[in-house]
């Protein structure tokens, strides 16, 4: 049995006076209803976008680039305050985790970056797309098959398109987790450790 709250309680006990730039980012960080087209948040997508782009090409095979500095530039892509080829319309104090071992297979995506804790050994398959405005934490030792996609973004029930609320819901994947090629993992979703039954066949002759 996994359960972890650690994500979601961190990211509701931080407090601190907000800017006005900083408000929408407070409420969807919050899990509540937010304007997804708030410009300090689309600059922090766009941010994230740019520093994707830099990790993509040099993780190809003939970018020159050394394997601890593709580490270097992933590390960018999750936490903004290293990331000082941008300059922020307010401080972001949050940031996301790279465990030890962590590998990300590019091309990679997601939304903010600093949204997302993948613990250690964890694999992520090419084509993989996160979609962090809610909190992702990603137990140690997981794999994430290539083309995943893991969401948080749930839209406004008001029919008001652009001029909706939007809110967030985290995602929390267990330890030991395999996630299939191609699988779409919706909002507010946990999926636990399976512990294998020792009658199967399969592992009987292991």
């Amino acid at each position: 049995m996994w359960m972890t709250s650690s994500g979601l309680d961190h990211h509701k006990s931080n407090t601190k006076t907000f800017t006005k730039e900083d408000v929408e980012r407070s409420k969807m960080l919050r899990y509540t209803h937010y304007n997804h087209f708030d410009p300090t948040l689309l600059y922090e997508r766009q941010r994230c976008e740019r520093a994707l782009e830099r990790y993509n090409a040099a993780y190809k095979l003939d970018s020159g680039v050394s394997e601890e500095e593709i580490r270097n530039i992933l590390t960018k892509v999750f936490n903004p305050s290293k990331d000082t080829t941008r300059k922020f319309p307010s401080h972001i104090h949050e940031k996301g985790y790279l465990g030890h071992g962590v590998k990300i297979e590019a091309p990679f995506n997601c939304t903010y970056g600093y949204n997302i804790k993948l613990l250690d050994n964890v694999y992520v398959g090419k084509n993989c797309t996160i979609d962090d405005a809610g909190y992702v934490e990603v137990g140690p030792h997981t794999i994430i098959g290539p083309g995943v996609t893991i969401l948080t973004t749930e839209y406004g029930k008001d029919r008001k398109g652009t001029g909706g609320a939007w809110i967030a819901n985290p995602v929390f994947i267990a330890s030991e987790v395999v996630i299939g090629a191609k699988a779409v993992i919706y909002p507010g979703v946990m999926i636990e450790r399976v512990v294998p039954c020792n009658r199967s066949p399969w592992y009987a002759s292991r």
